[in-house]
């Protein structure tokens, strides 16, 4: 069916051929909105939910949020954010991204598109929080963060020494932490 908009899946558990058979099933399709909240992806399946960002014609808003990404995971969805051209918002609310977190906000020199990115409540910490804000500070040729991008903080483990750091390198529009 090429008129599916909206799409949620969250909490039903698609797990392998069947994860495979609804990626493969959207590929023609103009769907706008993906919900896979609180499901338990694979690497694998993540890989071909990457696959699908990537080459999607529509997709704007994904929510992967409760699904408890291990590294490759983040990998694989900051390598898609690299690929992707309609995607503008990705919420990955309590999925454990942690210090890998940055590797999503890097990708973000490369990905034009993206206006939001919720890492809400991922035990991200002062370190990782720091080297998120010096990626809006450094003058790369290649990277533009000129544009309305905001990345959603709150919950993390940011101490209040980093967030008024942070006020001080002029990033705050970028990183919110409320």
């Amino acid at each position: 069916n090429r008129s599916i908009q909206t799409l949620s899946l969250k909490m039903n558990q698609v797990r392998g051929q069947g994860f495979a058979c609804i990626a493969e099933s959207l590929e023609c399709n103009s769907l706008l909105s993906l919900d896979m909240s609180s499901n338990q992806p694979s690497a694998k399946e993540i890989e071909i939910l990457a696959n699908f960002i990537r080459r999607s014609s529509g997709l704007q808003h994904l929510d992967l949020s409760a699904t408890f990404l291990d590294q490759q995971s983040v990998e694989l969805l900051a390598d898609a954010l690299r690929g992707s051209t309609t995607l503008l918002k990705l919420d990955l609310i309590y999925s454990r991204v942690g210090s890998h977190a940055i590797q999503l906000v890097q990708a973000l020199k490369f990905n034009r598109t993206l206006k939001y990115l919720d890492l809400t409540s991922n035990t991200i910490g002062d370190k990782e929080i720091m080297e998120m804000a010096q990626n809006f500070v450094i003058d790369e040729p290649h990277a533009d963060y000129s544009r309305d991008l905001e990345i959603q903080l709150k919950g993390n483990e940011a101490s209040q020494e980093t967030i008024a750091d942070i006020g001080r390198m002029n990033c705050w529009r970028h990183l919110l932490f409320a």
